[in-house]
């Protein structure tokens, strides 16, 4: 099942046990980029499952706000880089090193359609 379709099922599925499975399999599916992007920045395992812990508690009370479910992966990143902006401030206030977060670039399909639009056009 796409993960659009998941967002819908979280979002609006009377039932309970639907929608505990259907957020078991979102978290399943991008603990990866969530656990890469901790792991990358704080460094230290123990704080990086802190800060994903924190991530997924977020994610799941604040889904319901998420009007478009085809910007899940972006608006989850989103609160990622928030919560490692806090972990790092708080845990290293004071220190004069910048930090500098890196991103995750997920791999992208592209869809061939064949040509350019308005190809058949003469130059």
């Amino acid at each position: 099942m796409p993960y659009e379709r998941l967002v819908r099922v979280v979002n609006k599925s009377p039932d309970k046990q639907t929608r505990d499975r259907a957020f078991s399999e979102l978290m399943r599916r991008f603990e990866p980029m969530v656990m890469y992007h901790t792991n990358r920045t704080m460094g230290d395992p123990d704080k990086a499952e802190n800060v994903a812990q924190n991530t997924f508690l977020e994610m799941y009370r604040k889904l319901h706000q998420l009007q478009n479910p085809n910007a899940f992966p972006s608006w989850l990143h989103r609160i990622v880089q928030t919560h490692v902006t806090v972990s790092c401030g708080s845990s290293e206030a004071g220190s004069s090193r910048s930090k500098r977060l890196p991103t995750y670039r997920p791999k992208r399909r592209v869809r061939s359609t064949g040509s350019w639009p308005n190809s058949n056009r003469s130059a």
